[in-house]
């Protein structure tokens, strides 16, 4: 069976497009660019956050200044996303690529877990759990309570049954 992909392309796409077309909105966007499942999406927002942070205008032209324009897709993809893009921004979308971002960095650190089940003891597995959600989720800075780790846990399973290999 197949893993289930925890990543939106279109809430991706709408995030970038929209810097595009309004740079001033990468101010109230607070992602990273680990955020993004999309590889070239990953570039190309950290692409894009270097050239506001250094004051310059976030366009094609621009990009393709800094890095290769085909590492990102090419100048007709750039172009797509600016021409597609939302018209204003929608928060809701940045937090489906966050909490996509999160679920993926749970199954990450489940799977890793799951390896190691048969050589550490139970509380050293836990610990390595607590300290991995911890980790990936400073931004936030609150921990995580038994019943969030909880719930997010049985989510991520609920959501990716198929792709945990079964206990013999």
């Amino acid at each position: 069976m197949e893993n289930k992909v925890l990543f939106n392309l279109q809430a991706e796409q709408a995030i970038l497009g929209l810097i595009l077309t309004k740079n001033d909105v990468i101010t109230d966007i607070d992602l990273k660019p680990e955020y993004f499942y999309v590889p070239k999406h990953q570039k190309l927002f950290s692409v894009m956050f270097k050239l506001f942070q250094d004051n310059k205008p976030i366009d094609v032209i621009n990009i393709a200044e800094e890095i290769n324009i085909q590492e990102v897709g090419g100048y007709s993809y750039i172009s797509d996303l600016a021409i597609h893009s939302d018209i204003s921004l929608d928060k809701n979308k940045i937090e489906i690529i966050k909490s996509n971002y999160q679920k993926r960095q749970l199954v990450k650190t489940f799977t890793t877990v799951y390896k190691d089940i048969e050589n550490k003891d139970y509380n050293s597995l836990v610990n390595e759990i607590i300290q991995d959600i911890i980790t990936f989720d400073d931004d936030n800075i609150n921990i995580w309570t038994a019943e969030k780790i909880n719930k997010e846990l049985f989510d991520v399973i609920d959501e990716n049954i198929d792709g945990f290999p079964s206990l013999p």
